[in-house]
C-alpha cells in the first residue's frame, strides 16, 4: 500500500478518554447508549439522512423523530446482532490474514471539523498500522461486516463477483469514508464476512466467505457526504422535519461512490 497525501496524522489507535475527541462510552444497546446516539449523526444513519435505505424507517423523517425522542429505538435486528457477535472472530481474521495487529476502535469520537452545533460521532471497529515501502507508518481505520449470499441481487454474478471487483456498497462506505474524515487518515480495510441466505445468528464456521478490501479516502463523497449532515442537523436544532425523501446530494453522491478506490484482496474460503 503506498502513501498519499492525505497522510494519517493523528488520532491513531486506543480509545483512551484521554484522546481528544473521545468520551467514555455506555455499553451498546443500553439507555444510555441510544441517548448519546441521540446527540449526534453517526455513520449508520448516513444512509437513512439521504434516504437510501430499503427499510421502513430507513429515511431522514423517521430517523429525525428518533434524535428529537419522538421514535424509541427498535431491539436490535438479527443482521445487527450477527454483526455484533461476529466482529471479535472477524477482527481476529483479519489480523491473522493482514498479519496486522488491529487495536480497539474508538466509539463515539467526535469529528473535530465541528466543534459547535452538528456533531458526527464515529463509532469505528478497530485501527491498524501499514509499513510503507519507504518504511513510514500508514494508519488505516478497520471496519467489519457481515453480509448474506442473496444480497446484491441485481449485480451480474451476485454477491461474490462484486466484492471481487472491488465493490464497496454505498451504505458501506458512507461510513468509512466519513470515519477516515473523522480520524484524518487516507485509508482503511473493510472485512465483509458473507455467509447463508437464511435469516438466523450465524456462528463463526456458517461464514462461506471473507473478503478484505482496501479502500482509499474520497474527498468528492466526503464533502456530499458532509453536506448532508448539516442539512439534517440543522433540521434537528430547529426542530422541524426533514422536508426531503432523498436529499438533495443523492445522485451526485451515486456518482462519486463510482470513484471510490478499491482494491480487493483475495478471497479465503472457511475450512
Amino acid at each position: 500500500m503506498e502513501e498519499t497525501e492525505h497522510d494519517g496524522g493523528e488520532p491513531a489507535g486506543g480509545t483512551s478518554a484521554e484522546d481528544k475527541g473521545v468520551e467514555a462510552a455506555p455499553e451498546d444497546g443500553t439507555h444510555e447508549w441510544h441517548e448519546r446516539r441521540r446527540l449526534g449523526v453517526g455513520g449508520s444513519d448516513l444512509s437513512k439522512i439521504f434516504g437510501y435505505g430499503p427499510w421502513e424507517d430507513a429515511n431522514p423523517q423517521a430517523l429525525w423523530e428518533y434524535k428529537m425522542g419522538l421514535r424509541e429505538p427498535k431491539p436490535p435486528s438479527v443482521a445487527a446482532q450477527r454483526g455484533t457477535n461476529l466482529e471479535p472472530h472477524i477482527i481476529n481474521y483479519t489480523s491473522n490474514f493482514l498479519n496486522q495487529e488491529i487495536t480497539e476502535g474508538y466509539k463515539f469520537y467526535r469529528h473535530p471539523d465541528w466543534e459547535e452545533g452538528v456533531k458526527f460521532q464515529a463509532n469505528t471497529d478497530g485501527t491498524l498500522v501499514f509499513r510503507t515501502k519507504n518504511r513510514k507508518e500508514l494508519k488505516a481505520v478497520f471496519e467489519a461486516k457481515t453480509t448474506k449470499m442473496s444480497t446484491f441481487p441485481a449485480y451480474r454474478g451476485g454477491i461474490r463477483m462484486a466484492f471481487k471487483k472491488g465493490y464497496v456498497p454505498l451504505s458501506y462506505a458512507l461510513q468509512v469514508q466519513m470515519y477516515l474524515d473523522a480520524l484524518k487518515l487516507d485509508c482503511g480495510v473493510i472485512t465483509c464476512a458473507v455467509g447463508p441466505k437464511e435469516d438466523f445468528l450465524w456462528k463463526p464456521s456458517d461464514i462461506e466467505e471473507y473478503h478484505v478490501l482496501f479502500f482509499r479516502y474520497c474527498p468528492e463523497m466526503v464533502s456530499l457526504i458532509k453536506e448532508g449532515i448539516v442539512d439534517f442537523w440543522e433540521t434537528v436544532e430547529a426542530k422541524k422535519k426533514p422536508d426531503w425523501f432523498e436529499h438533495r446530494n443523492a445522485s451526485r453522491l451515486r456518482q462519486a461512490h463510482k470513484s471510490m478506490r478499491v482494491r480487493p484482496a483475495k478471497v479465503k474460503t472457511w475450512a
